[in-house]
């Protein structure tokens, strides 16, 4: 049994004691589910102290940064071990190295680690024998200034590029108190999002607190949303894709989650079609979130068939949002509080993105007179073709209410050389009838309609569903034989 060592008094979020403190008041509650089969919340405190002793003992000291390139059980485990010694992780499972975080150590599994490092810590499957694991109870070391880095959380936006995005114990603590207004409520829930996403981390951190257990899980199948069906979940989360893809599931294999009560949308807007495929198919309500990785949950609203969805909702307590542009009606959006990061790693106050506490996530919108925020696209979405300014994700959503329209994306390519078009690459199911798309969408957007169509498996997306529009460009440019 852990046992809690005394320290001097503070008020720094401390992540591994949350794990101390669920392994000693509920120790047999199961807290960790995955493909490798579930743990209690002692077994997994008996693991990550075992792990931090190994840590320790290879030379990881406090404030280095610590990436993890593993297993989503494993990687929680191993994000809890990082934090028990006050380094600072970095979950890069699914994202891969990144050229300009400067990392002290490495953690991996031999098949994850492509290219040996002297700093490497290589973990296996055994450190899911919780029995070997005995009764380590290695000293923790404690994070003594809320105001610096605690963790770092990769984003690329829609770029493909990406960053490290700093959080701070003062960020995580903020985010940790308002989670319950917009996002993990105390319910278990299965979440998509992985631990390199700041919507599985802060899921992650929640189901600690409130002794849930932590669907470790980033791969939509039908055996991930069967363990969930059996552990008794209330809430499905993720992206529009992954959820899009979760109802695809649930409908063809006739699963029934007699427990679900509520399903929640974050990284992008769901289309009104899966809006209504969710309360049709599963009969339950849909939370939308808007936020970022950089400034957490910003707007929330519950959504019913045949709503807007580019209406976002009532802006979340405590954040606050302004509009900025000419006439202050309509332009682009800024926010701040208390949970949004001071910035990127290695940037310079210069950054554009953060500007005295404020971040301009790079949205624009307007507000309506209920105060509930209208998302009108990205500032640097808008097609400019011939001088007509063309809003891509509103031919998206009119591509997408098509019959057999399973996703879409739009971006500009030039088939003669100085000419731009604009294109739409297509998700479809057997039997698309391309030239009704074709002919409907010029119908409902005589303007700027597309005159490029090529179909694909999948939209290239990044982690929170956002459409990776250089990549779908270069996708449909190698389709054309352009490249």
């Amino acid at each position: 049994m852990p046992t809690r060592k005394k320290v001097c008094i503070h008020t720094v979020l401390q992540p591994f004691e949350l794990l101390e403190e669920a392994a000693s008041h509920a120790p047999n509650a199961i807290g960790l589910v995955g493909v490798r089969g579930h743990h209690t919340f002692l077994q997994m405190w008996k693991m990550s102290s075992l792990l931090s002793k190994k840590l320790h003992d290879s030379g990881v000291t406090p404030r280095q940064v610590v990436s993890t390139s593993l297993p989503p059980d494993l990687d929680w485990l191993a994000n809890l071990a990082v934090f028990h010694e006050a380094a600072i992780p970095v979950s890069l499972w699914g994202v891969g190295s990144v050229s300009n975080l400067d990392v002290s150590w490495f953690i991996s599994t031999k098949n994850h680690e492509s290219v040996p490092r002297k700093n490497s810590i290589i973990i296996d499957d055994t450190l899911m024998d919780s029995e070997s694991a005995g009764q380590i109870n290695h000293p923790r070391t404690v994070f003594a200034r809320p105001d610096k880095p605690m963790r770092y959380v990769m984003t690329s936006g829609t770029t493909g590029t990406p960053k490290a995005v700093t959080f701070t114990g003062d960020n995580i603590q903020a985010r940790l108190n308002q989670l319950g207004s917009y996002w993990t409520d105390g319910r278990p829930e299965l979440n998509f999002m992985g631990l390199s996403t700041t919507g599985g981390f802060f899921t992650a951190l929640a189901c600690l607190k409130h002794r849930n257990p932590y669907f470790a899980e980033v791969a939509v199948s039908r055996s991930a949303l069967e363990r969930a069906r059996d552990y008794g979940i209330n809430v499905l989360a993720g992206s529009p894709a992954q959820i899009g893809q979760a109802v695809g599931l649930i409908r063809e294999h006739k699963l029934l989650l007699p427990s679900l009560e509520e399903v929640r949308v974050a990284g992008s807007m769901p289309s009104e079609r899966l809006v209504a495929s969710i309360h049709e198919d599963l009969g339950v309500s849909v939370k939308s979130v808007y936020g970022s990785t950089e400034g957490g949950g910003v707007a929330v609203r519950m959504l019913h068939p045949g709503d807007k969805t580019a209406d976002v909702g009532s802006i979340i307590a405590g954040i606050e949002l302004e509009i900025q542009g000419q006439q202050e009606v309509s332009g682009e959006i800024r926010y701040r509080g208390p949970g949004v990061s001071p910035g990127y790693l290695g940037g310079s106050s210069a950054d554009s993105s953060f500007v005295d506490g404020w971040f301009y996530p790079g949205d624009r919108g307007q507000f309506l007179d209920n105060g509930h925020l209208v998302l009108e696209g990205r500032i640097d979405d808008l097609l400019n073709v011939g001088g007509t300014k063309i809003n891509p994700q509103t031919l998206e959503e009119l591509a997408k209410e098509f019959l057999g329209v399973v996703d879409a994306a739009v971006c500009l390519v030039e088939r003669v050389p100085g000419i731009e078009e604009v294109a739409i690459m297509v998700v479809g199911q057997n039997g698309l009838d391309m030239r009704s798309l074709d002919k409907e969408m010029r119908a409902k957007f005589p303007t700027g309609y597309p005159t490029v169509f090529t179909t694909s498996k999948a939209i290239p997306r990044n982690r929170m569903g956002k459409v990776l529009r250089g990549d779908v460009r270069d996708q449909i440019m190698k389709d054309l034989n352009l490249y």
